[in-house]
């Protein structure tokens, strides 16, 4: 089905106008996320992170996130932490969060296989609730699903139009 709309006005701004009516109006993000941004796949452990904050803000630099790549998870995959770097990951947010500072952790559309360090298989639970993207290739491997060789060495990856992948990824 396609739905086809006119928009008649007299100007550029009110036609601008009847499309906002129309759709709604974009929302504004957080005024942090406009600010500066920084990101390294270098960033290795916590200490490195406050190293890292420590010579932005020393040297005048105006700062508002660090974003954290694949190194703080536990063996690159999704929903872990690699707690003999990152240990104390937690506490530095805390930190930065009291200077109105964020920090953003990545997170890849790729579940890999097995366990984490916690006894969790997120690619069995994702197995599980059918939330994976399917394979016409191998249909009788893995369930079907599509699987990939992305950083936590094969991983499948979620179809995030499935009713249940919001119930999984959150």
């Amino acid at each position: 089905m396609l739905d086809i709309y006119h928009i008649l006005a007299g100007s550029a701004d009110e036609v601008i106008q009847n499309y906002n009516n129309l759709v709604g109006k974009p929302s504004l993000p957080p005024f942090w996320a406009l600010g500066f941004h920084q990101s390294s796949w270098q960033y290795n452990s916590t200490d490195v992170l406050r190293d890292v904050v420590k010579n932005y803000t020393s040297n005048g630099f105006l700062f508002d996130t660090i974003w954290v790549d694949i190194p703080y998870m536990d063996a690159y995959k999704d929903f872990t932490v690699n707690t003999p770097a990152f240990g104390d990951i937690k506490g530095f947010a805390a930190e930065l969060h009291g200077n109105n500072n964020y920090i953003v952790p990545i997170i890849d559309a790729a579940i890999g296989f097995g366990q984490d360090s916690k006894g969790t298989d997120w690619f069995k639970t994702g197995q599980d609730m059918n939330v994976f993207i399917k394979s016409s290739k191998n249909p009788g491997l893995f369930e079907g699903s599509l699987i990939g060789k992305v950083w936590p060495d094969h991983a499948a990856y979620v179809d995030f139009m499935h009713p249940n992948s919001t119930k999984y990824w959150c």
